[in-house]
């Protein structure tokens, strides 16, 4: 079985190996899923990023909820939402270059912006995720 397509969400292609070479039976059929504003960036990687055979936009629907141990994780509509959240437990949302977006404890809204990536910290664990 081959490799059909991946969807990568840093921002700024990390470092692969040349295992993506073997993971596919045509180059052509690589299909490589980044953030709209990263598109330029895999397409003029120095990595392999740039081998696959189409690098396309992921699309904000593609990722709307996660669940994480009961966690719920919703973004749509520029609002990212958590929910079923302890009480007590901390909570802060912050972009990918580092600026704290939001903080609470328990459940809480926050807004954000459409299409981008932010890292939500509850507790100590963090997730990451595309905001529709």
């Amino acid at each position: 079985m081959w490799v059909k397509e991946v969807t990568c969400l840093a921002t700024e292609p990390p470092y692969t190996s040349y295992s993506f070479s073997y993971s596919f039976e045509d180059e052509r059929d690589k299909k490589l899923y980044v953030s709209e504003s990263s598109l330029d960036a895999y397409k003029n990687s120095e990595y392999e990023w740039r081998y696959f055979g189409q690098i396309l936009p992921l699309s904000a629907s593609d990722i709307k909820t996660v669940d994480m141990n009961d966690i719920g994780i919703t973004a749509d509509n520029g609002t990212l939402t958590l929910t079923n959240v302890p009480e007590n437990e901390p909570i802060n949302v912050y972009s990918t270059t580092g600026q704290l977006l939001g903080t609470g404890t328990g459940n809480i809204s926050v807004n954000v912006q459409g299409g981008q990536i932010v890292i939500v910290r509850v507790g100590g664990k963090s997730y990451k995720l595309l905001a529709k």
